[in-house]
């Protein structure tokens, strides 16, 4: 409980610093906690956020991962041809 309490202590000094720092600049330079939790509000609420921009860079990160994923596997075969004992193959999730 005393580590939580600490956590959200932590978390308002930075937003309550966030904010003092975004009244002594330019709005366009760091906008406040308020600006920027409205804009993202209306950006999630924007489907084409979610259909144009969201979803794609989803889907790029799912095929980079099991890009990542088939390679290390097949590195994995490599690497036990040359004499690597059976139970380190398991390691590979996939294989």
């Amino acid at each position: 409980m005393t580590r939580q309490l600490g956590f959200l202590a932590g978390l308002a000094a930075l937003v309550l610093l966030w904010s003092l720092a975004a009244r002594e600049t330019l709005p366009a330079v760091l906008p406040g906690p308020l600006a920027v939790l409205e804009a993202l509000c209306s950006l999630f609420a924007d489907t084409g956020f979610w259909r144009d921009a969201f979803l794609p860079s989803l889907a790029r990160a799912a095929a980079g991962l099991a890009l990542a994923l088939a390679a290390g596997c097949r590195s994995v075969f490599l690497l036990g041809a040359g004499g690597l004992s059976p139970p380190s193959l398991a390691l590979c999730a996939c294989c």
